[in-house]
């Protein structure tokens, strides 16, 4: 394999991963990437990467299934690369387990994180793609009993490859408590200080790509609101 290559295959690890596990709610940071599966369409790699070969992903998607609520959920996902405009898949398709790699490993996916949702309580998967937690895998998971907040989880890609946790804590913000941000916006400060990205007395982190700006953020009970 290509060395160009090696370097890009760790790179879509993490976002096969993430996008084959995320619930269907999404910032607009991984929208791309959620929306290239959705349809079915396919990422040319030649001209980012500038790798010597035409490579490809393809990415298609499965008959819709339904989640552990019986709500509708996006199909099984398919992930191939391609070395040229045609021809066979040379990607197997993604497995559970992750082992260290080897010169001798054909060109195939591995799986480095894992994470299921339902789709119904605001909650999210998200992979982080710029900022002080570029690269990051955030998870804002419903707590089934009184007072009904949230379990923020925070993964980083460990020396080994795979992701493994690094904060978890109960959120600020509570199920239907008129919040308009999504779960993981709103709790962002709270995220940052615990990892010593941001302190009180500093601009409050506040999400980048909304149809309205944030101007004038404001923590109420240590959760982000926009006024």
């Amino acid at each position: 394999m290509e060395p160009t290559m090696r370097a890009l295959m760790a790179f879509l690890f993490v976002l096969v991963a993430v996008v084959s596990n995320a619930a269907i709610a999404q910032s607009p940071a991984e929208s791309s990437t959620t929306q290239l599966a959705a349809q079915g369409m396919q990422l040319d790699l030649q001209k980012p990467f500038k790798t010597r070969s035409p490579w490809r992903l393809v990415v298609t998607e499965g008959a819709p299934t339904k989640d552990y609520g019986d709500n509708d959920a996006p199909g099984a996902l398919t992930l191939c690369l391609h070395k040229g405009p045609s021809g066979a898949c040379l990607a197997k398709p993604v497995t559970p387990s992750l082992r260290p790699a080897t010169p001798d490993d054909p060109d195939a996916f591995a799986r480095v994180f894992e994470n299921r949702t339902g789709q119904n309580n605001n909650q999210e998967t998200r992979f982080i793609t710029d900022g002080p937690l570029r690269g990051s895998v955030i998870s804002a998971e419903p707590q089934q009993s009184a007072p009904f907040g949230y379990w923020i989880v925070v993964s980083k890609r460990s020396g080994g490859g795979a992701y493994r946790q690094v904060l978890r804590f109960v959120s600020a913000t509570r199920y239907g408590d008129g919040n308009p941000l999504a779960v993981i916006d709103a709790e962002m400060p709270t995220i940052q200080q615990r990892l010593g990205l941001w302190k009180p007395g500093q601009p409050l982190p506040t999400p980048a790509d909304r149809d309205k700006p944030c101007t004038r953020p404001t923590l109420k009970h240590s959760a982000l609101w926009c006024e």
